[in-house]
């Protein structure tokens, strides 16, 4: 009997609280029922005194040590989205990397088929996405559609996926590896990257983005030519400046590294910086005003390398060979147009004895197919004032 009254008690609370339009407590996250691996899919859930209007994750490892959740999707009518460190006890160890939309429940449009694993439609653009010190990996598949201005990356992050709708990132961690095209064609305007960064950066991880500075990470010679991969910054138009800061020692700019970056007009190598390899810029190769014009050295004993054309040019019709008055073998060449340093410096005899790129051309014979042949002018060079 007086369980019956309880209940009805409880009832009619409920009735007062919906009248008034008052939403009970939500399901809370003990409430989640794991019981093996496999993908689960909640609605209206409370994670760690938050609330949640849908969640979509991964379980692996179940009922052992190595137990993790991989979160797939998480929405939240608040400006600022919270990553839970736990469901149901587990650890969240990944975020991002999303299943096929069509499984999902709840975050599936029912008109255009289309899922939306991070917002409460397309267009929602979150303050900052707050990660816990549990995860260790953020995947960028499924993490693309997330709009978040800001999000910081815990040192505990091994590897950095990206997203194509973050605004701006903060690396906390020196040897998170930041991946193949992260970043690239999206939102991003701002990365920061500790001063002790020794992580790699993948190819096109910044590329056709927004980002307007970048400080060059300390790398060691040793490493220096296995830490960042090709074409970086291809493509971004709004890239103004690169900076290096003063215990910079070892530079290794790559291959199409600033490739159609038409803002950066020149770089400038501190004083300290002992040396500095300068690959192979396809956009200033064949013409293009779209890649710094001018290396800037203050030190007079700043090591300075280009590229041998007999290296470079092996997969061309015109290897080893002499082409419009320049013999290519042992010569050595810049992908810029001058180069400015002290007199008597190491960077001003190398540029004495560079050649730079004036085009590439399209030749075509009887006996081959044909290929693209360099036309190559000695290295503009003048004595920093």
């Amino acid at each position: 009997m007086k369980t019956c009254v309880k209940t009805g008690v409880l009832v009619f609370f409920l009735m007062i609280l919906s009248m008034a339009g008052i939403n009970p407590t939500k399901a809370k996250a003990d409430t989640i029922d794991i019981t093996q691996d496999g993908v689960y899919e909640y609605n209206d859930v409370q994670l760690q005194g938050r609330s949640y209007t849908a969640v979509y994750f991964e379980v692996k490892n179940y009922g052992t040590e190595q137990a993790g959740i991989t979160l797939m999707g998480l929405r939240s009518k608040e400006d600022i989205l919270y990553i839970p460190s736990s469901i149901g006890n587990i650890p969240v160890t990944t975020v991002g990397g999303g299943y096929d939309a069509k499984k999902t429940r709840n975050f599936t449009q029912a008109s255009t088929n289309e899922a939306y694993f991070w917002g409460e439609e397309a267009r929602k653009t979150y303050k900052e996405m707050k990660i816990p010190s549990t995860v260790k990996c953020i995947e960028s598949y499924g993490l693309d559609c997330a709009r978040i201005n800001k999000m910081v990356v815990p040192k505990s992050v091994e590897y950095m996926g990206g997203g194509s709708g973050i605004r701006e990132v903060v690396i906390k961690g020196k040897n998170t590896t930041i991946a193949y095209s992260a970043f690239s064609g999206g939102r991003l305007k701002k990365v920061s990257l500790p001063k002790d960064y020794q992580g790699s950066i993948g190819m096109h991880a910044f590329a056709r983005t927004h980002i307007q500075t970048f400080v060059w990470p300390r790398y060691s010679k040793k490493d220096m030519k296995k830490k960042m991969e090709e074409a970086v910054f291809q493509g971004c138009k709004e890239l103004e400046e690169i900076i290096f800061p003063k215990n910079v020692k070892y530079v290794y700019i790559p291959r199409d590294c600033f490739s159609d970056t038409s803002m950066l007009d020149s770089i400038t190598f501190p004083k300290g910086v002992k040396e500095v390899v300068y690959e192979f810029q396809e956009a200033v190769a064949k013409g293009y005003a779209t890649a710094p014009s001018c290396l800037i050295f203050k030190g007079k004993n700043t090591k300075l390398k280009g590229i041998k054309a007999t290296k470079h040019l092996s997969n061309y019709l015109v290897t080893n060979k002499e082409y419009y008055g320049v013999k290519l073998k042992n010569r050595e060449f810049l992908a810029t147009g001058k180069v400015i340093a002290p007199k008597k410096s190491k960077a001003i005899r190398y540029a004495k004895k560079a050649y730079r790129f004036k085009d590439i051309k399209f030749i075509r014979n009887w006996t081959s197919r044909g290929g693209e042949a360099f036309h190559l002018m000695k290295m503009k060079w003048a004595y920093l004032k």
